[in-house]
């Protein structure tokens, strides 16, 4: 078990290895513009308690992962669900996806420790299915499901203050009634413009689609440590 001391304060590190989880979350963040990249995507995370892996506090560990939103044939989400359900998608299967599919689904997480920025961070570098034969035990944080294009203020309100920060940000949110306004990003930071939010359609190796409706939640979330790490490339 690592304590890693961070932005003032300390957390524990989901531990490296490869560990039974389930996904408990699925949050939309909008479009979001990468410094990194220097340029914007839809951005969607995906969060992951690990059952048997438990913090001091008796809670399990969690640990997300950000996707851009997209099945084309060579985006990292594509690649990471076809590892967990342990098949490729086939013909028109893609387009009509629904990415709330994997709430509560269990899987098998390889995660390693890396250093960026002068700290520590626990990295998802795979997904699996379970083996035949193995079992996670039941989903222990609430589920939470964000969709910006069906707007649930009682989910939103469980997440961080970094996390509702970010998703404020974006074009989406923006657009939302009585959304508050957000000072604007520096010129050379500015996103793509987008229409207003609405539910996610699917097009052909394009947009992954996200539902209308989000499963109810009631508990706070964990908070989250990786906000403003650069996303890779996918």
């Amino acid at each position: 078990m690592a304590l890693i001391a961070n932005r003032g304060g300390s957390f524990e590190l989901a531990p490296q290895g490869t560990h039974v989880a389930r996904c408990y979350r699925i949050l939309d963040l909008g479009t979001q513009f990468s410094e990194f990249y220097q340029k914007s995507s839809h951005r969607i995370l995906i969060g992951f308690e690990l059952p048997t892996e438990l913090m001091a506090d008796g809670r399990p560990f969690t640990i997300n992962k950000r996707y851009r939103l997209s099945f084309h044939e060579n985006s990292t989400l594509r690649r990471d669900l076809e590892a967990w359900r342990g098949r490729v998608f086939e013909g028109d299967e893609a387009l009509a996806f629904d990415v709330s599919k994997i709430l509560g689904v269990p899987c098998l997480l390889n995660i390693i420790h890396s250093q960026r920025n002068d700290r520590t961070n626990a990295d998802i570098t795979s997904i699996m299915a379970l083996p035949k034969g193995m079992v996670c035990p039941p989903i222990i944080n609430p589920p939470l499901f964000l969709d910006l294009g069906d707007f649930n203020q009682a989910v939103f309100s469980q997440l961080s203050e970094s996390l509702q920060e970010t998703i404020r940000r974006s074009p989406e949110y923006q657009s939302l009634p009585g959304a508050t306004p957000v000072a604007p990003r520096p010129a050379s930071r500015q996103p793509a413009p987008l229409v207003p939010a609405m539910p996610m359609p699917t097009r052909r190796g394009e947009v992954a689609r996200l539902p209308s409706q989000a499963p109810a939640a009631m508990a706070p979330s964990p908070p989250d440590f990786d906000d403003d790490l650069p996303w890779p490339e996918d």
